[in-house]
């Protein structure tokens, strides 16, 4: 047996050794490079993040559910705005002068400059300048943008058309007049008097094509029987006897045939498969002629009554901090108006009842979470409209 004395000196030389150990690690530390010290440092910070558990927030789910009813659906009508198409020319006119005189002689000269904007230069089809001749003398000259377009002698009491050519055209344009020199007849003046200048421009409108996008929620998509498209389609222009339209659905071509110039109500039945869950596409596009469609809807026949229903997906990591308690999952509600809304709402076949007057609700769903595939439907018990519905994962 050790005796009273030896026994503390033991004791302190145990705490010495402690002590020179901690201060051996902590030199050790110090003395690491600097990458190898970090990485060290950052391994202990996140073995500590995982032993806790720390909770990212993020959405699970996000809707615009928009008005809900207690009858529920069988029928589903997607509406659209009216859609323009059109292939045209459309012309317009600028006048740039009322009269100009232009007189040029062997010491003296009046030459005249008019200005015009083009606005879109892509889409002139062509330009033309116009006036008329009160009086004549000699040749005439014309620049457009210092371009020579003319060089010629015109006759008194004359109008005259002149080409502009598209390719000499800029979005502010500079046309320059003058009369030709008299050259050995120098006594003489050259001149010009014109009445009535302008421009004349035909413009080549194009929108031969325009998409509509509509959502087919899940509940929809899977409870999906039969579709049927309507639509009223009129024409304002036609040049030719007839032309192409076509109708796709997303990637799918619906419709492809001539049209003649005149108007009519049309449906047909859209194939199924054509439909995607989510954001989907209706586009109209033709080939010649300017056409107004309207009253354009997509009626969807489901296969037995469904009231609205949204799926959201849950990952091991999420799941594993609402089941731990680290993390919750809360419900959020946004609604339009301050009447009452009544509904159940169920989470997984697990439910609870909404009554509220607010424009706002939220409710703590962790306890109905399941890892991966959720289910929330709404059985709403009046007619109400829900601006957003959130699922946060906090």
């Amino acid at each position: 047996m050790f005796k009273k004395g030896e026994a503390l000196t033991s004791g302190k030389d145990v705490a010495i050794l402690l002590l020179l150990i901690a201060v051996f690690v902590v030199l050790y530390v110090l003395l690491l490079p600097p990458a190898e010290r970090e990485a060290l440092l950052n391994e202990t910070s996140n073995v500590s993040s995982q032993q806790y558990g720390a909770v990212v927030p993020q959405t699970l789910l996000s809707e615009s559910p928009g008005s809900v009813s207690s009858v529920a659906e069988q029928t589903i009508t997607h509406d659209f705005a009216p859609i323009n198409l059109f292939i045209k020319s459309e012309p317009v006119t600028k006048t740039l002068a009322n009269s100009l005189y232009i007189g040029r002689s062997l010491f003296s000269e009046d030459s005249q400059t008019l200005t015009f904007p083009v606005e879109s230069v892509s889409s002139v089809k062509d330009a033309t300048l116009f006036f008329s001749v009160k009086n004549a003398v000699g040749k005439l000259e014309i620049r457009l943008n210092n371009n020579i377009i003319f060089f010629d002698k015109i006759g008194s009491s004359e109008v005259k058309l002149i080409p502009l050519p598209i390719n000499f055209l800029q979005r502010n344009n500079v046309i320059m007049l003058r009369a030709s020199s008299p050259g050995i007849l120098f006594w003489r003046t050259n001149s010009y008097t014109l009445d009535n200048l302008g421009i004349k421009e035909t413009f080549e409108l194009i929108n031969p094509r325009e998409e509509r996008v509509f959502s087919v929620s899940e509940s929809e998509k899977n409870n999906l029987e039969r579709a049927i498209l309507l639509y009223s389609l009129y024409c304002n222009s036609l040049e030719g006897d007839s032309t192409k339209l076509k109708i796709y659905v997303n990637n799918n071509q619906l419709f492809s045939s001539l049209i003649n110039c005149g108007s009519a109500a049309s449906s047909m039945e859209i194939p199924t498969n054509y439909f995607a869950r989510g954001s989907n596409k209706l586009i109209f596009v033709i080939e010649e002629g300017d056409f107004t469609i309207s009253d354009v809807k997509i009626k969807t026949e489901l296969k037995e009554k469904s009231y609205p229903t949204y799926h959201f997906n849950v990952d091991s990591t999420s799941y594993n901090s609402i089941n731990s308690g680290q993390g919750s999952a809360v419900m959020s509600f946004t609604f339009v108006g301050s009447q009452q809304k009544t509904a159940t709402v169920l989470v997984n076949n697990n439910q609870f009842d909404i009554s509220t007057a607010d424009t706002s609700y939220s409710n703590d769903i962790s306890k109905f979470i399941n890892l991966g595939d959720n289910v929330i439907k709404i059985v709403p018990s009046n007619t109400f409209t829900i601006d957003s519905l959130k699922v946060t994962l906090k």
